[in-house]
């Protein structure tokens, strides 16, 4: 059952002395933004009362029991305001709907998520031509939820070449086909060993220095070779 429930309470540094006063009273609730009039009636666990006598484990348990609430984040953003937001994932990559044309969030087990602007981090590949499905839920080609964790791979052995991709096209059977930044060729490799096929792509271009002009294709599917399409090879 997906359920993803992450509540982070945060700014709770208050003095105990705090909760004898008017100080530290709440007297505002947003919900994902938008300020909350009717807060009290709508949330009636919430009171006028100290921070610390609010019940937050209880709201975030009434928001998670919602159809399409799977992750509750709570804060206070002033002494006197609680925020509320719902569904805020940090993406693990990017993936361009097919459906729809619109960028979404991908988390880090694969589920498709909705993005929130501003974005903390770009720096992430953007999968294209992939199956993905139901929002909140795993994409439906499996080799997404593959390469999401063979990129995380990646980027703790070469952080600067995972920065440099800028797209994995899933278009193709048996295969996947990467775009670098600042190359004019493309990668093809193989969804099960991608980190390997990439530390290959280093070794091959810090060790030999070949020539890839005119390549538009380095194919590293195979274990002991590299092959270039078009240049010199």
């Amino acid at each position: 059952m997906l359920i993803l429930a992450a509540v982070a309470v945060l700014g709770l540094t208050l003095a105990v002395a705090a909760d004898f006063t008017d100080a530290c009273r709440l007297e505002q609730v947003s919900l994902d933004g938008q300020p909350l009039d009717d807060w009290q009636e709508r949330f009636t666990m919430l009171q006028p009362e100290s921070h610390l006598d609010q019940p937050l484990d209880s709201l975030a348990g009434l928001l998670l029991r919602k159809p399409d609430v799977f992750r509750v984040d709570l804060s206070y953003s002033t002494l006197h305001t609680l925020e509320v937001r719902t569904n805020r994932f940090t993406p693990a990559c990017f993936v361009l709907e097919e459906s729809t044309g619109r960028l979404r969030g991908l988390d880090s087990r694969a589920r498709l998520v909705p993005l929130h602007f501003p974005l903390d981090n770009w720096e992430h590949p953007v999968f294209t031509r992939a199956r993905t499905g139901e929002m909140f839920a795993q994409c439906k080609d499996g080799r997404v939820e593959l390469m999401v964790r063979q990129l995380g791979t990646l980027r703790d052995k070469h952080r600067d070449l995972y920065r440099l991709i800028d797209e994995i096209d899933f278009g193709y059977d048996g295969y996947l086909e990467v775009t670098v930044s600042g190359l004019p060729y493309h990668l093809q490799v193989r969804a099960e060993t991608f980190p390997a096929d990439m530390d290959r792509f280093v070794e091959f271009v810090t060790s030999f220095g070949p020539d890839l002009r005119g390549v538009s294709i380095v194919d590293l599917r195979f274990n002991s070779m590299v092959i270039c399409t078009g240049g010199k090879t």
